[in-house]
C-alpha cells in the first residue's frame, strides 16, 4: 500500500516527462507503476538498462559446482594448488574496527595495480573516489556490514575485493588482484573462496552488480534485470513523445552504437 500511494503521488506530478532509472524489473515495481500510471493517466514506457548478474548460492559448494563449466573448475583447482605449492593460501575477511585504516591502504593499493591505475580508473587515482570509498567503508563498519576480503599467500595479499554483507547478501562492489601474480589468477581463486565461505555461511547469493561481463559468466546464474521507466502524460503530445522514445531506444541509440 505504501509503494501504491508513493508511485501514486509521484506520477501524479505536474511534470510532463518523469524518469525513473534502475529500477528493479522483477521485484513487483513494475506493476505498482502500472497501476499508479491508470489512476493518474500516464503512459509509460519501460526500456531495460543492463543485467546485473548474481550468484545463487546452494546449500553446499559441491552441490554450486556441478554447476560450472567443468574447464573452468578445472582451471581454479590447477591456479590454487600452483599457489599452495608457493606457501600458505589464506582467505582474511577485514570487518573493520582497529585494522581499517591499514586494511584499506592495503586494498585500494591492490584495486589501483594494473590496467586501472594506467586508466585512471582506479579508486586512489581520484581524491574524491578515495575520500567516497572510505567514508562509505566507515559508515558500514558502524553497520556492521563492512567486508575488506583478501587472498593472501603467506600473509602477503594477492587479491582484493571491497563489499557490503546485507540481508543476507553479499554484494562486491570493488576488487582487482596483484597484476604481477596474474598467472595465477587471484582474482578468481579469491572468488571461488568468497563462495565456498558464503556458501556455509548460509548466506543466499552474491551479488555482482554492474551489468554482464566476460569474468562475471564464469560465475553467475542468474541476473537482475534495471529498467529505465518513462512515465508521460496521456495527451497528443505525450503520445508524440512515447513515440519519438520508442524511435530513439529501439532503433536509433542501437544504431548509433
Amino acid at each position: 500500500d505504501a509503494a501504491r500511494g508513493l508511485a501514486t503521488a509521484l506520477l501524479g506530478r505536474r511534470e510532463r516527462l518523469i524518469n525513473l532509472s534502475h529500477l528493479d524489473g522483477g521485484n513487483g515495481d513494475g506493476e505498482t507503476l502500472r497501476a499508479a500510471s491508470t489512476e493518474t493517466g500516464r503512459l509509460l514506457l519501460v526500456t531495460t538498462l543492463a543485467r546485473a548478474p548474481f550468484v545463487p548460492l546452494d546449500d553446499t559448494l559441491e552441490h554450486y559446482e556441478r554447476r560450472l563449466a567443468r574447464k573452468a573448475l578445472h582451471n581454479l583447482r590447477r591456479q590454487r594448488r600452483r599457489l599452495e605449492e608457493k606457501g600458505t593460501v589464506t582467505l582474511d575477511i577485514v570487518q573493520g574496527d582497529d585494522r581499517l585504516a591499514e586494511a584499506l591502504e592495503e586494498g585500494f593499493g591492490i584495486e589501483s595495480s594494473g590496467w586501472k591505475a594506467k586508466r585512471g580508473t582506479a579508486i586512489v587515482s581520484d581524491p574524491r573516489a578515495r575520500a567516497f570509498y572510505t567514508a562509505v567503508a566507515r559508515w558500514a563498519v558502524a553497520r556492521g556490514t563492512l567486508r575488506l576480503c583478501f587472498l593472501r599467500l603467506d600473509g602477503h595479499p594477492l587479491a582484493f575485493q571491497y563489499g557490503l554483507e546485507e540481508a543476507g547478501a553479499y554484494y562486491f562492489i570493488k576488487g582487482g588482484f596483484d597484476a604481477r601474480y596474474a598467472e595465477f589468477s587471484p582474482g578468481q581463486v579469491l572468488m571461488h573462496a568468497m563462495i565456498e565461505h558464503y556458501t556455509r555461511a548460509g548466506l543466499t547469493r552474491i551479488e555482482l552488480l554492474g551489468t554482464e561481463e566476460r569474468w562475471k559468466s564464469v560465475w553467475a546464474r542468474a541476473s537482475h534485470e534495471r529498467v529505465l521507466v518513462h512515465a508521460l502524460p496521456a495527451s497528443l503530445l505525450g503520445v508524440l513523445q512515447h513515440s519519438a522514445l520508442l524511435l530513439y531506444l529501439h532503433h536509433v541509440r542501437p544504431f548509433a552504437k
